[in-house]
């Protein structure tokens, strides 16, 4: 049973891997996984840079002390 997308089967291609070889990725959908990483890294960079400015260093181990 194939799945379907709007009445039509789904293709490798449409899942942007090549027939004979399902687990390479066509250059399209290469440049598409690199772009998706390249935007995720940058969103976490920005994330994890914006949350280092919010810890000041003497509320560094605050945590443990409270126990």
């Amino acid at each position: 049973m194939s799945e379907e997308r709007m009445g039509k089967p789904i293709t490798p291609a449409d899942a942007g891997v090549y027939a004979d070889n399902p687990t390479q990725l066509t250059p399209i959908a290469e440049e598409a996984r690199k772009t998706f990483l390249r935007s995720m890294r940058s969103i976490l960079t920005e994330r994890l840079s914006s949350a280092d400015s919010l810890v000041k260093p003497e509320d560094v181990g605050q945590y443990d002390k409270e126990k």
